[in-house]
């Protein structure tokens, strides 16, 4: 019998996924990290990788937060045209 083989698409080169950002790189890392400790019964490493996980989303987000304030009218003009009701 003839074996069929299924086409794949073809990969972009830019092709990072949907979900590529700085949160998505904590949200990928930390539970590994935080698994191996847990894992090993190490609770100190275990609270120092929550503390630095919570330290670094807490950053990450007032920055972004104050960056999308002081940017606010760039970021509506990438969506939406100078003179609409929504602007």
């Amino acid at each position: 019998m003839d074996q069929v083989k299924e086409k794949k698409p073809p990969k972009e080169d830019n092709d990072l996924g949907q979900d590529f950002n700085f949160f998505s790189l904590i949200k990928f890392a930390v539970p590994s990290v935080f698994s191996y400790h847990y894992g090993t019964g190490n609770n100190k490493m275990k609270a120092k990788v929550f503390r630095l996980s919570m330290m670094w989303i807490l950053i990450l987000s007032v920055l972004l937060a104050v960056a999308f304030y002081l940017f606010r009218e760039p970021v509506v003009e990438l969506f939406f045209d100078k003179g609409t009701q929504i602007f």
